[in-house]
Formats: structure tokens, C-alpha cells, sequence
């Protein structure tokens, strides 16, 4: 019994040993991947610096002909917005000024187009099947200090013009954020701090078997000039109003 006793003991402790020693292993194997991770990481650094080093003039050609290349591109194919000023024959040749308002006539063509499939079932109105079933006898309308790009919608049943204007208005703006109209990177304008969509329905008029849409691109003029029309409306309603007399409680 005394033997089995000694025997047991001696097996507890070398389980126990054993358990300790793995446990260091453990420890120690640990610390090595640490130390050769840092090390390899520290390798594959060195090689890195000492390429860019030993690279370094073909690293800096390299970017500047990405450069040269990305700007050649934009220049040979431009596809811009132009926000025309009040008066562009001032700052603009004549041909500058058609070429722009075409640039932006088709532009806001494309962006109808995309859009009126998705209002077809609500606005009751036909698809066309080419940009130019939109275009307009009088594309460009100059309406005091503005400039509205006029498109003609044919139409299978009749709806509201404020109903149609809103529901437009708001699509346009919706494929703005989504930047799903080609030509445009900033989707709104900043005017006073305010965040106006860049592409505005100015008015949507009612002319029997089709509708007359103006658009408008959003600048300073623009801005301006809605304003002064929602202060002239709203001082017109105000001048409307009479105070009530004793007459009136008679």
C-alpha cells in the first residue's frame, strides 16, 4: 500500500511538472512569433523604403503622368454644367454662349429622360422614345435675369401642374444625390448657407395635349430672382388683407 502511495505521488508530481513545462513552452513559442513577426515586418518595411529609394525618379514620373494624362482627359472630354451669368455676352463670345446653353439644353434633356420612366404611371404621361420628342420650338427662355430651358412632355390623361412640378422637382432631385446625371459632381448650391438642388423646376404650364416644362440651373441670379418673386407674392397677399371695423361686427 505504502509502494502504490509513493507511486501515485510520483506521477501526480510529473503530471504536475509537465503541466507547468507546457504552460512555459507555451509562453516561450508565444514571445518567438512576437519577435520573428517584428522582425518580418521590419524586413518587408526595409524592402519597401530601400525600392522607393533606389525607384524614386520613376515613382515621381510615374504620378506626374497619371497626372498629365487625367487632366488631358477632362480637357479633351468635357462634360460640365455651365451656370451662365446674368448678362453672358459680357463675358462670353457669342459662340461660347450657344455651345453652353446646348451643353446644358442637352444635359437637362438626359436628366428628363432618365427620370420620366418612374413618373409615367402617376403623371399619365407618354414616353418618348428620342431626346428630341422633348425638345422645345424655344429651348432657351431668357425670363428677366434668369435663363429657362424649355422641354415639351406629351401627356395621355391630365393631372395638377402643381402635382406634376413637385413630383418632378423632387425625382430630379433625388437622381442628383445619387450623382446619376452625368456632368454634374455637386448636386446642390449654396446660397446664404442654404443647400438649394442644382437643377430646379421652374414652371410646369398646362398647354392641352402636352405639358410645357422650364427648367432652370440653380446660380446667384437664379436665387436672387426667386426670392424677390416670393417677397412680391408675399407683399401682394399681405396688401389683400383689411383690418376689420366696427361696421363689420354690426
Amino acid at each position: 500500500m505504502r509502494r502504490f502511495r509513493v507511486f501515485f505521488n510520483n506521477r501526480t508530481q510529473e503530471w504536475e511538472d509537465g503541466k507547468k513545462l507546457s504552460s512555459v513552452l507555451k509562453i516561450v513559442g508565444l514571445i518567438v512569433a512576437i519577435v520573428l513577426g517584428i522582425i518580418g515586418w521590419s524586413w518587408a518595411l526595409a524592402q519597401i523604403v530601400n525600392y522607393v529609394v533606389l525607384n524614386l525618379d520613376w515613382i515621381v514620373f510615374t504620378i506626374i503622368v497619371g497626372i498629365i494624362l487625367i487632366c488631358a482627359i477632362k480637357v479633351i472630354f468635357p462634360v460640365n454644367i455651365h451656370n451662365l451669368p446674368v448678362t453672358p455676352e459680357e463675358h462670353l463670345k457669342p459662340s461660347q454662349v450657344s455651345q453652353a446653353l446646348k451643353t446644358n439644353y442637352d444635359l437637362l434633356c438626359n436628366a428628363l429622360i432618365d427620370v420620366l420612366p418612374k413618373l409615367q404611371p402617376v403623371l399619365k404621361i407618354m414616353l418618348p422614345n428620342y431626346n428630341c420628342e422633348l425638345h422645345s420650338n424655344t429651348p432657351y427662355v431668357k425670363q428677366g435675369i434668369i435663363v429657362l430651358y424649355e422641354y415639351v412632355v406629351h401627356k395621355c390623361d391630365s393631372v395638377s401642374t402643381e402635382f406634376f412640378k413637385i413630383a418632378l422637382a423632387q425625382e430630379l432631385e433625388m437622381n442628383l444625390n445619387l450623382g446619376r446625371i452625368l456632368g454634374i459632381s455637386n448636386p446642390y448650391y449654396i446660397y446664404e448657407g442654404i443647400p438649394i438642388a442644382l437643377i430646379q423646376v421652374h414652371s410646369v404650364q398646362d398647354c392641352g395635349a402636352y405639358y410645357k416644362v422650364c427648367l432652370s440651373i440653380v446660380n446667384e441670379e437664379y436665387c436672387r430672382h426667386m426670392r424677390y418673386t416670393l417677397n412680391a407674392k408675399l407683399t401682394q397677399g399681405a396688401t389683400g388683407l383689411t383690418a376689420p371695423t366696427d361696421n363689420d361686427f354690426s
